[in-house]
């Protein structure tokens, strides 16, 4: 049973009391698509739940008979009640939010503004921000099996709109699906002298360690034609003030995507300048960045209503060799993020039952818990006041640690009440363990000023 003890216009009320109870610095107008104290609410909302993981709820959708692979934000996915870790938010929601921050008039299609910013800087800030969000985090993935033909040496160009390389599979002429396991040319001489002279009807490995940017060598090199599927971290949608796009990262990490513009903005060298809070922006950025990459995704599973093992889908291509080459109703789920892998290949129709960590919801009750209001409140008000600056913003900077305290607080409850809460989220993340994305290495230039 959702929250009801508290109004939308309730706690709309007390934040607006905190902020300015007469309504001349701090607007909450019924009337505009964007309501100023609102917007400030429902991010404090979201990071809420990107600090508890609070919200978990259950969905059903159904599976295509042949396919493989489905990612739980995509739109074409066929979910009950709704689904919940859909993608909603637009451009121009962030340029508003950014205008209110940056005292600008309200206006996210058209810039009508100081000459302080410009609508191609704010959409440019935005756009390298969430590209670099997508590549920090690997939050976003995509199976693309388009038409991708490979002859020749086995080094061949990819697109260069593919930021981050998860996994690949080579597809024969007869259909025939081989995982290809990441690899190097080092590897490669140690066990098979003079690989690189002979060519095989199917490749096994590929590197990008020793060729340009945008080109992948196979090894061996393919004797025969064939395709690829892959799985991969692209690059955003082209960001437009005007047409309007969705950004592209889930809803309730927007505000980071938001955030790190800022900090871009307000660290041109003009008259837009400002060190101080571009470096409080920044450090939001970074926290974002952080908290995305521990927040669970997929909690539990079933499969027409019976338990489903949840793994990583390193995992199924280990342990299940061939698995894609399979059909069969399927047994086990692997997860990276919000890719899903199911093992053996759907013959039919499946009901897959998932308890996931779903967006924030926002509406009307508010759906924050009597004892959570208040920290809530407090981030609501902390960000409202970025756009005063100077003391009046350095003074609520304990409201933020408010809100975190408090998470940290219910976390520490929710540990408690279960002895395997680690395991059981730390499933959606494992891909990243055993097929990293990143590896720590030596700093090359250390600077201090």
């Amino acid at each position: 049973m959702p929250y009801s003890s508290t109004s939308l216009n309730e706690i709309l009320s007390r934040l607006q009391d905190r902020l300015d109870s007469k309504a001349v610095f701090f607007t909450n107008d019924q009337f505009s698509a964007y309501p100023e104290i609102q917007l400030y609410l429902k991010e404090a909302v979201r990071f809420w739940n990107c600090l508890a993981t609070k919200y978990r709820e259950r969905f059903v959708f159904q599976t295509v008979a042949g396919q493989a692979f489905y990612n739980l934000n995509d739109p074409a996915l066929v979910v009950s009640p709704s689904n919940l870790v859909a993608h909603t938010v637009t451009t121009q929601d962030l340029i508003a939010e950014m205008q209110f921050h940056l005292m600008e008039p309200l206006s996210p299609s058209v810039w009508a503004g100081t000459d302080m910013f410009t609508m191609e800087q704010i959409v440019n800030a935005l756009q390298k921000r969430r590209d670099q969000f997508l590549v920090d985090t690997g939050v976003e993935q995509e199976f693309d099996n388009s038409a991708f033909t490979v002859l020749g040496s086995g080094r061949f160009e990819f697109p260069e709109g593919w930021m981050d390389i998860r996994r690949l599979e080579w597809v024969d002429l007869d259909g025939i699906r081989t995982h290809l396991w990441r690899s190097d040319e080092w590897s490669r001489d140690s066990l098979d002298v003079g690989w690189a002279l002979n060519s095989d009807p199917t490749p096994t490995q590929f590197s990008i360690i020793l060729t340009n940017p945008l080109r992948i060598q196979l090894m061996p090199a393919p004797a025969l034609p064939g395709t690829m599927e892959r799985i991969v971290t692209k690059t955003g949608v082209t960001l437009d003030a005007i047409t309007n796009p969705l950004i592209g990262v889930p809803d309730d990490w927007t505000w980071a995507v938001k955030w790190g513009a800022m900090a871009d903005l307000l660290g041109m060298e003009n008259q837009a300048r400002d060190p101080a809070r571009a470096a409080y922006c920044e450090s939001r950025y970074a926290m974002g960045v952080e908290l995305c990459m521990k927040a669970p995704t997929v909690l539990h599973a079933l499969i027409n209503g019976m338990q489903a093992p949840l793994v990583s889908i390193e995992e199924l291509d280990t342990q299940a060799p061939g698995w894609t080459n399979i059909p069969g109703p399927p047994d086990t789920i692997g997860v990276s993020e919000d890719m899903l892998a199911l093992s053996p290949v759907p013959d039919g129709v499946y009901s897959i039952t998932m308890d996931v960590l779903r967006t924030a919801p926002f509406g009307d009750p508010i759906q924050v818990a009597l004892e959570e209001q208040d920290a809530v409140l407090d981030y609501a008000h902390h960000i409202g006041t970025f756009k005063e600056g100077g003391v009046e913003f350095k003074a609520t900077m304990r409201n933020l640690k408010n809100i975190v305290q408090q998470a940290t607080v219910f976390n520490e409850r929710l540990s408690a009440m279960s002895f395997y809460r680690e395991l059981m989220e730390e499933r959606s993340r494992r891909e990243d363990e055993r097929r990293a994305r990143r590896e720590p290495v030596e700093q090359i230039v250390d600077i201090e000023l």
